[in-house]
């Protein structure tokens, strides 16, 4: 693993494919020791008992060894996602954030943009929403329900100080 880490350091890569051996999985607490964002990790093993554990160490997909095209694929769109979720909230100013919380919840009304459209909806009609893979979909009093394309996180980080507390307490 210490080699390992070495490599990462050096070549910075967005991903890693790791088999998840008793001793990589034991040595994985060696990552702290990266100099740079830490990659994402898919593990490939044939044991299924290992995807428990490769899941705990942050592992983003676990592929059995007799890899199929289409799970390969899936994973690593998984990885794409991530890479892209993590990117745009880095690129996400504090400040921006700031005036885009006050300008839109000072009125009391949400701006949720779907594929199609924006819809305007009063932050007090929304009983709870749900995440949806990377849709958000939000239940509203008159039963009515909007579907977001934007992930339930991105609400989370733009409203958490002003609504994102009932979403978690009306889910759990």
């Amino acid at each position: 693993m210490k080699d390992a880490i070495e490599l990462i350091n050096e070549y910075q890569p967005d991903l890693v494919f790791l088999n998840p051996t008793d001793e990589n999985l034991n040595s994985f607490y060696l990552l702290k020791e990266v100099d740079n964002p830490l990659p994402e990790f898919i593990c490939i093993s044939d044991d299924k008992k290992k995807a428990y554990d490769a899941f705990q160490c942050n592992a983003i997909d676990f592929l059995l060894d007799d890899l199929q095209p289409n799970a390969l694929m899936v994973s690593l769109c998984k990885v794409i996602q991530s890479i892209e979720m993590e990117t745009n909230f880095q690129n996400f100013s504090s400040n921006q954030k700031r005036n885009f919380q006050f300008q839109n919840t000072n009125s009391g009304i949400l701006t949720i943009t779907s594929t199609d459209k924006i819809d305007l909806i009063k932050i007090n009609d929304i009983l709870y929403c749900k995440a949806d893979g990377k849709y958000t979909q939000f239940i509203l009093e008159n039963k009515k329900e909007v579907l977001s394309s934007k992930n339930l996180g991105v609400y989370k980080m733009l409203y958490y100080s002003i609504i994102f507390f009932e979403f978690i307490t009306l889910i759990s």
